[in-house]
């Protein structure tokens, strides 16, 4: 073997090793960098092939795949015409597509090799779009089949490529967003333990943003503002970074603070962009109205456009309200699956009973309109009061039910039987 052939595969090494403990975006750039660099008479090595095959699973675990990038087009040249190595690739670029919220095109591409896969018996392939058929169908907003399919593939995760953290944090954000903060512990406790293990002496970036935005997540919904401050500076991801900051000062009533974070955020793909600009309509709603509903009904195009439903609901609260003002952007049916994907609030959060005395009659008569599809203004007029005496009728509705906005108070009414059940 030369010198030159030598220092090559010794760079290349190092970089998958960064790659290998966590640091998918700095360590896939430094892998690709390494491999574009290995001579010709070295590029059948096998370190080199299985370098390749990593740099694509970073690109994936970054939540940026998009089949026009020149990076992926990096990627399917040096597969060039080896059919293992292309069929290889399709596994990884769906759970990509998944990842980075194109759940429509991932689900193309896991039919396109099924079969393929199927008949040859390639098992990490099977199991890559095994994975990837699961990462969407959480996002489409299969509930029960996502759930049992994700606990399924943590278990079976090491054929994948992947390993079990992809599958177990999918598991946490599906708990999270279907309002079982408790459970979703469980699984991020897992996670933890899963990166600490694997990776000496502690995770990479990749992986140590992935677990903090996690924890910060389950801390607000927990109602624990100062628990998800101590979480920030793990996130060092350039999107999810100013969107977990941006969370916090939401949390707090601080809208103004938070469009300025999110004004920093980098989106990488769908997924970020549909995120961000709910978060950002959320942000302005306080201030400027007519913003936020463009803001959120933009997102909500690129959602349908994908395929997202629940990256949508998951935002709740203000951003769905919003979204019900803008919902003749998109189709009714998708408008009704992201309604029905929306997280109940957790039993242990809803009082076991309330006494009905607890609302005066004219908070009653409020709480019995916020069901349906009239705007506040519309509510207002309907029991012939000012907008701004509704809204001081809907804080005290609001703080007796302890909810945040329009869509949990329904949530919470129902749950304690003061508005029927749908």
């Amino acid at each position: 073997m030369s010198g030159a052939g030598s220092a090559a595969l010794d760079r290349v090494r190092t970089a998958s090793d960064r790659l290998a403990h966590g640091d998918w975006s700095g360590g896939g750039d430094a892998l690709r960098e390494a491999l574009r660099h290995v001579p010709a008479s070295h590029r059948s090595h096998p370190l080199v092939r299985r370098g390749w095959r990593d740099a694509g699973t970073a690109v994936a675990l970054d939540e940026r795949w998009d089949d026009a990038g020149a990076v992926e087009r990096e990627l399917r040249g040096a597969a060039g015409g080896d059919v293992a190595r292309r069929l290889a690739l399709e596994g990884t670029r769906a759970v990509g597509l998944a990842l980075a919220g194109r759940p429509r095109d991932a689900l193309r591409a896991v039919t396109g090799v099924r079969r393929i896969a199927v008949d040859a018996g390639m098992t990490s392939l099977c199991a890559a779009l095994d994975l990837a058929e699961t990462l969407v169908a959480r996002e489409t907003g299969d509930r029960e089949l996502a759930e049992s399919a994700l606990e399924q593939a943590a278990r079976d995760s090491r054929t994948t490529g992947f390993g079990p953290l992809v599958p177990t944090l999918a598991l946490v954000q599906l708990r999270l967003e279907t309002g079982r903060p408790e459970q979703a512990a469980v699984a991020l406790a897992r996670a933890d333990a899963t990166a600490w293990d694997r990776s000496e002496p502690s995770p990479g970036s990749g992986v140590r943003s992935c677990l903090g935005s996690a924890h910060l997540t389950l801390c607000l919904v927990r109602g624990d503002v100062d628990g998800a401050r101590s979480w920030v500076e793990v996130v060092t991801d350039p999107f999810w970074g100013p969107a977990g900051e941006a969370r916090i000062l939401l949390a707090q009533g601080r809208g103004d603070a938070a469009a300025t974070v999110l004004a920093r955020a980098r989106p990488r793909g769908p997924r970020h962009e549909v995120v961000g600009g709910l978060l950002t309509a959320r942000a302005l709603a306080g201030r400027d109205r007519e913003a936020a509903l463009g803001r959120a009904g933009v997102a909500a195009e690129v959602a349908v456009r994908h395929g997202m439903v629940r990256s949508v609901a998951a935002e709740g609260g203000t951003a769905t309200d919003l979204l019900e003002r803008e919902a003749w952007r998109v189709p009714s049916a998708w408008m009704d699956r992201v309604r029905h994907a929306q997280a109940p609030v957790p039993v242990a959060e809803v009082p076991p009973t309330w006494p009905l005395e607890g609302l005066t009659g004219r908070e009653r008569e409020v709480l019995r309109l916020l069901p349906g599809r009239l705007t506040l203004r519309e509510v207002a007029d309907e029991l012939v009061v000012s907008p701004n005496t509704l809204k001081f009728h809907l804080r005290t509705v609001y703080r007796k039910l302890g909810a945040g906005s329009r869509t949990e108070a329904v949530a919470v009414a129902r749950r304690a039987g003061l508005l029927p059940r749908v």
